[in-house]
């Protein structure tokens, strides 16, 4: 039973973000790198596609996404402990807008994945025996790309990525209200 003078306590948040990110340099760092590895990544966008140039991209691919959701994660945090703290207000707006950047530059591998025939996915596995760490994730893609229809997919990805940017400015919004005391 949570008593109401024991309420206050409740709602303080201790969270201990510094076992994501020591300080916000490296917070800042891994924004750079992720923009960095998506550029390097790009410059090689045109490649032959075989075992182990679809492995190395794939691994390349979850990496960045990987450290991309690591400082979502981190500046969504910071902003919650403090929806008011300006700097944490630009920070979650940078890394939502880093979100952004990294999905609209990563969706062609989803796309190349759902196209690649079946047999010659197979030879893929084969040839790089390291591709069966994403097998879950390529069969995943290309069980729905079969229920999207192709015409309208980037038309309907366009619209959600438009929606994103609404939701970025509406916390905007939300953050920068004045709702008195309560």
């Amino acid at each position: 039973i949570i008593l109401m003078k024991d309420l206050g306590d409740f709602m303080t948040y201790n969270w201990d973000l510094t076992k994501i990110y020591q300080k916000k340099e490296d917070f800042y760092y891994d924004m750079t790198l992720v923009r960095d590895k998506i550029k390097k990544m790009n410059d090689h966008r045109e490649f032959k596609v075989d075992g182990n140039s679809l492995y190395l991209l794939m691994k390349e691919c979850f990496e960045i996404r990987e450290i991309n959701a690591k400082t979502l994660l981190y500046a969504s945090l910071n902003y919650y402990l403090d929806i008011n703290n300006d700097s944490y207000i630009k920070m979650k707006k940078q890394a939502e807008e880093l979100d952004l950047f990294v999905n609209n530059e990563t969706n062609y591998i989803d796309e190349l994945l759902s196209i690649i025939d079946e047999d010659k996915l197979e030879v893929f596995y084969k040839e790089c025996l390291d591709l069966s760490n994403y097998k879950y994730y390529i069969e995943n893609i290309r069980r729905m790309s079969k229920h999207i229809i192709n015409d309208n997919y980037e038309k309907l990805n366009d619209s959600i990525l438009s929606k994103n940017s609404y939701l970025v400015e509406y916390n905007k919004l939300i953050s920068s209200m004045d709702f008195g005391s309560v």
